[in-house]
């Protein structure tokens, strides 16, 4: 009997055998390839700045501008959404920090307080696939501020739910005379955080749990001691990375320990790690129709009827399109103007007040008193002197507004703003929400900031008109090129009738900038295009399904709007592209592909080859 037994284990075996040669190994490898997942989406949870204001740290703006230009969405949100699973699912990568202004007011709603059910949640996510990213503390506290490590004495799997995500345990011990060190790649390596010469305790890693935990930086001392610092750990099938500091992800010159460049470099090495896996890189372009860049024009009303005329006589030359910002102290004679002129209208508020100085009934007031005066449904605002407020943006946010444009983006000496739209965090007494109004921010200066000696000179001379003319247009130019092109992002123009159409010669620097982008083939839109296309784009999933030689790119939205223009990049040549609805357009630049077609739910692109 036990012969019989062995003689038919055997013939199983042979069998099995058999047909892997047969079957599995007669296939090329890539023919049993299959893949599925969506095109990457970021949750950065923060809210915002202390003044509440709209405002961001600077370290979300490097990850707006580096995430967007790969693709990859960024969206704003209060911790809120940490307590449900299902909006989890919408996002390929979350970013968690525990330095102040990013999530942490007022050190009351600092993300080192997590329950066990969030850290449960967020710990099940990774092990389905996401990447995470959280700084020092995360998760420390429970919510009423009891501190783990200091009951427990060691944050362990057993104790602390993040344990066998990133796979260690933790101590606080005391870090004098250490720094950290790493290698995370051939761009991001040396002295991570400086030399510590002052006694400071931090949560260290004690042990390590996981097979899988790959050491990015080490904590050093003078005597070689050495303790991990930056980890990666594979959980399931996603990575949780842990910083010794939230601070590695805030620039170094506003107080952090990375450059900006640094930080750049960091969240490229996070994309790359979401692609490792894929057989095709596909990416997003964030901007339809392959465009490289956008540019908005607009201005706040205010000038002399002349000078409205020599604008729009500039604008039916170029063939674009421009938005005025209006209120109630504009003259019978320029409101009429501008409704014959059938120009794009935001508003800029009823009253030139400080919006920063009322509450929210009297915002909400203001806001209604314009629409009324000028009798219309505004879609975009901009703030008086762009002084904007946390009240005010709540009003616009309930009243349906789609943008505000008011916080200027500066890139050339900081970073504040972005050239990206983002949708608003604000927070005022204690109350923090999460927007859909997109901030679409301003340059930084406007043409006031050149032309503002028209003011006080008598005469503004042709000289002096050519001089400050000149400045504004390198400021632009300046702009233009270090602020928006190398993020593929957008840049919208801040002028006033009064100053730049004052003449032909502060009318050049607009000139010139139009001429620029043209030629650097930039989508010039109104602003109410661009936040259009930029909530709508937001919408879309596209859920990429690799199998053999085939490539299957599904596309869901919750409404029924047919997005035109959508852009897909791709590293390699598709091929035998067959799409369900319309047509497609497939051009080649720089060794990139783009495929642009019309995008509404259910749409299909099937590659093969």
């Amino acid at each position: 009997m036990k012969r019989i037994t062995i003689i038919i284990f055997s013939g199983v075996i042979i069998i099995g055998i058999l047909a892997y040669f047969l079957i599995i190994r007669s296939e090329p490898v890539n023919e049993l390839y299959k893949s599925k997942y969506s095109l990457p989406k970021v949750l950065y949870i923060t809210t915002g700045l202390q003044n509440g204001n709209g405002l961001v740290a600077e370290g979300v703006v490097i990850a707006l501008q580096t995430f967007n230009k790969h693709g990859a969405l960024v969206t704003l949100k209060s911790r809120e959404v940490l307590l449900s699973p299902k909006k989890l699912k919408n996002y390929s990568i979350i970013i968690l920090s525990t330095a102040i202004n990013y999530h942490d007011i007022d050190r009351k709603y600092s993300l080192t307080f997590l329950s066990d059910t969030e850290i449960e949640i967020l710990s099940k996510w990774v092990y389905d696939g996401g990447i995470l990213i959280a700084g020092d503390n995360v998760g420390r506290n429970y919510m009423d501020a009891t501190d783990r490590s200091s009951i427990f004495g060691k944050l362990t799997p057993e104790n602390w739910g993040f344990g066998k995500c990133f796979g260690v345990s933790l101590e606080e011990r005391n870090i004098m005379n250490f720094s950290v060190v790493g290698n995370i790649n051939d761009t991001i390596k040396g002295t991570f955080i400086p030399l510590n010469k002052k006694e400071k305790w931090a949560l260290i890693v004690d042990s390590v749990y996981s097979n899988d935990l790959e050491i990015l930086g080490n904590w050093v001392n003078p005597s070689k001691k050495e303790s991990p610092a930056l980890t990666k750990n594979k959980y399931g099938n996603g990575l949780a990375f842990l910083l010794p500091s939230s601070y590695l992800l805030h620039p170094a010159n506003v107080g952090g320990y990375w450059s900006a460049k640094n930080i750049e470099l960091f969240f490229e090495y996070i994309i790359q790690e979401f692609y490792s896996q894929k057989l095709n890189v596909i990416k997003l372009n964030p901007l339809p129709n392959a465009s490289k860049n956008a540019l908005c024009v607009t201005f706040n009303a205010r000038g002399l009827k002349e000078e409205y005329q020599r604008i729009f006589s500039l604008l039916k030359e170029e063939n674009i399109k421009s938005t005025f910002f209006v209120n109630g102290n504009i003259s019978d004679e320029i409101k009429k103007l501008l409704k014959e002129s059938n120009i794009n209208l935001g508003s800029n508020a009823y009253s030139k007040m400080n919006y920063r100085n009322i509450g929210f009934p009297n915002s909400l007031h203001d806001i209604l008193m314009n629409e009324n005066f000028w009798d219309r449904k505004f879609k975009g605002f901009r703030f008086p002197y762009t002084y904007n407020s946390s009240w005010g943006m709540l009003c616009l946010d309930q009243l349906g507004y789609i943008f505000d444009s008011s916080i200027g983006a500066d890139n050339l000496t900081l970073y504040y703003g972005s050239v990206f739209p983002y949708n608003i965090p604000v927070s005022t007494l204690n109350y923090f929400k999460s927007l859909i109004l997109l901030e679409v921010s301003p340059t930084f200066h406007d043409d006031y900031h050149f032309y503002q000696k028209l003011l006080d000179d008598l005469e503004y001379t042709k000289e002096q008109q050519i001089k400050d003319s000149r400045l504004f247009e390198k400021y632009l130019d300046n702009y233009w090129m270090y602020s928006s092109k190398p993020y593929s992002g957008a840049m919208v123009f801040i002028g006033h009738p009064m100053y730049t159409g004052y003449s032909d010669i502060t009318l050049n620097p607009l000139k010139s900038l139009i001429k620029k982008v043209k030629q650097d083939e930039g989508w010039i839109v109104t602003i109410e295009e661009l936040a259009d296309y930029w909530l709508n784009l937001e919408q879309l999933t596209f859920c990429i399904e690799e199998k053999s030689n085939k490539v299957q790119i599904s596309i869901s939205t919750p409404n029924d709007d047919e997005i035109k223009g959508i852009t897909l990049k791709f590293e390699k040549e598709p091929k035998n592209i067959h799409i369900k609805k319309g047509n497609y357009t497939l051009l080649e630049r720089d060794d990139i592909w783009f495929l642009i077609f019309d995008a509404g739910d259910g749409q299909e692109e099937i590659i093969n080859g």
